[in-house]
Formats: C-alpha cells, sequence, structure tokens
C-alpha cells in the first residue's frame, strides 16, 4: 500500500505532467508573451543587448570592414590594370599587323587632320573603346575646339584644324615608328632615329610602341628627365624630355587622383604605366624603368639615370 503510494506520487505523468498539460503550458505562455509584446513591453525573461556587448560587436564589425575594403580596392584597381593592359596589347597588335602587311608603322597623318597614328589606325583596326584605359577616361565636358592634355586619371582630346573631328585616348605612341613624319625641329629630333621601315626595328621585344601617356605620342631620348609631377606629366607644349608625357603614375599601389604633383629630382619616380612592345606584347613598367628600353634606332642605354645626376 505504501509502496504503491510512493510509485504513483513520483510517476512521470505526475512528475512532469502530461503531455496536454504541456501544451497548454506551452500555449498559455505564446499567448502572454504576444500580449505583452502588444502593450510594448518586453517579457522579463527575454534577454536584450547591453551597451558593451553593442559596442564589441560594432568594433569587431569595423576591424572587419578595415580588413576587407582595402583588399576589395586592390582588387577592383588590379581589375583596371588588367583590362588597361588588354587594350593596349590589342593595340600594339594593331599596329604589328599593319607593320607586318604595309613594311612600316603607322604614318603621321593620313586620314584625320593631325591625328598622329589614329588617322592611319582608327578606321580600319581600332575601335574606340580600346583607346581608353578605365583608370583614364574621357571626361565630360570636352573641349569644343582645340586640345586638352590628359592626365593619370584622364584621356586626352585632340582636335582637327577645320574643327570637324575630335579624337581622343589615353594612350601614346611612339614617335620614332611614325615612318613617314616630317620632322619640324631637326634641333630635337634625329632623323636617323626614326625606324623608317619594319626591319630597322631591331629589338621588338624591347621598342615600346603604345603607352599610357597624357598625349597623342613622344619621341623620348636617353637625356630625358621624367616629370616631377606624376599626375599632370610634362606639358604638351615642352619639345625636350617628351617621355614625361608617360611619366604618369597611373598605375600602382596608390590611386592616380592621388599622384605625387612634385617630386625631388634625385627620388626615383614611383608608380607605373602599361606598354606595349612592338612584337605585339604588353606588360606593366615601373617609371623608373623606362629607359631601358629601345625607344629610337641605336639607343644607348644611360650609365645613370637623370636621378641620379
Amino acid at each position: 500500500m505504501i509502496l504503491s503510494r510512493f510509485l504513483f506520487s513520483y510517476s512521470p505523468s505526475v512528475a512532469t505532467g502530461s503531455p496536454t498539460r504541456l501544451r497548454q503550458k506551452r500555449l498559455d505562455r505564446m499567448q502572454g508573451l504576444a500580449r505583452k509584446n502588444a502593450s510594448g513591453r518586453r517579457p522579463s525573461w527575454v534577454r536584450a543587448f547591453t551597451l558593451i556587448e553593442f559596442l564589441v560587436t560594432v568594433t569587431v564589425l569595423g576591424i572587419l570592414a578595415g580588413l576587407l575594403l582595402p583588399a576589395l580596392a586592390a582588387a577592383k584597381s588590379k581589375a583596371r590594370q588588367v583590362h588597361c593592359l588588354s587594350n593596349i596589347r590589342q593595340l600594339s597588335l594593331a599596329s604589328f599587323i599593319y607593320a607586318s602587311e604595309n613594311e612600316k608603322h603607322a604614318g603621321y597623318d593620313t586620314t584625320y587632320s593631325h591625328a598622329g597614328w589614329m588617322g592611319t589606325l582608327m578606321p580600319s583596326e581600332l575601335e574606340k573603346k580600346l583607346c581608353l584605359c578605365p583608370v583614364a577616361p574621357l571626361r565630360l565636358p570636352t573641349p569644343r575646339s582645340g586640345n586638352a592634355q590628359g592626365t593619370a586619371d584622364r584621356a586626352w582630346v585632340r582636335w582637327s584644324e577645320d574643327n570637324k573631328i575630335m579624337v581622343y585616348s589615353s594612350y601614346g605612341y611612339n614617335g620614332w615608328l611614325y615612318s613617314d613624319l616630317l620632322l619640324k625641329n631637326p634641333s630635337n629630333n634625329n632623323p636617323a632615329f626614326l625606324f623608317t621601315r619594319e626591319n630597322t626595328v631591331d629589338k621588338p621585344t624591347q621598342t615600346p610602341v603604345f603607352v599610357d601617356a597624357n598625349w597623342v605620342d613622344l619621341w623620348p631620348l636617353e637625356t630625358d628627365r621624367p616629370s616631377p609631377n606624376l599626375y599632370e606629366g610634362w606639358p604638351t607644349d615642352r619639345s625636350q624630355d617628351t617621355i614625361g608625357r608617360c611619366t604618369i603614375a597611373r598605375h600602382g599601389p596608390a590611386s592616380p587622383s592621388r599622384a605625387p604633383r612634385n617630386i625631388p629630382p634625385q627620388q626615383k619616380p614611383p608608380g607605373a604605366i602599361n606598354m606595349g612592345l612592338a612584337d605585339g606584347h604588353a606588360e606593366l613598367v615601373k617609371l623608373q624603368n623606362l629607359w631601358n628600353y629601345s625607344w629610337h634606332r641605336d639607343w644607348q642605354h644611360p650609365s645613370r639615370m637623370p636621378w641620379n645626376e
């Protein structure tokens, strides 16, 4: 009798309640929560964030953002540089095909008035989108006449003399490849340096054709100095040191809009540009290495760089 009472009083159905009673308790609890939430009060058993926990969460999110954003920015910059390199490679291949078919590189001016290389290659070989680097697009509004020099993050613009044709690009052409160039200033441009025929390019893997630049073309010499302004480059009305037209920090770890505006003469220029070579390949080149390429015939690599003088 005592044992039966003991078992009865401690049976599971009595100790924990029947399933029906448990379901009813849960239902009552949910209904109570709904009523309290409707009245705007939080149930006492619901635990909220403390101020310290909130601050810790915000700090962790900030640290994660600080780690991810630079990586995303670097990836975006690299993608633009690769896109630009692809454009220059296709331009160089177009020049290579033209030279192979005509036994000379693009002439100075054939179709567009004073358009340089674009007068030869533009109508048949190229699409205009290939002439723009995504880092240095055509900025609006464009000039309605005359010329506009490019920068590290902006394409150059050139109008024909009759103001009927506007050409633009982010890239410059090695002027020593103009096979039919009429030299206007022989004191600065030596006719013996011109690549008059395709077979005069004896180092095609080292001879630049297209480069990131602030103007249509350039005629580098061994004694040229880089521009101290790596955002604008040398102005287009400067007949000497034309290698400075491509000493712009368009590609590199820093944004081109933040390129140095006045580096000391003894400092190596930071940054890099994309370059297409006469054999059709393209590569990323540091500004300090531009003098290591054969820009004209009989190029003599300088024994001392400009910043070491």
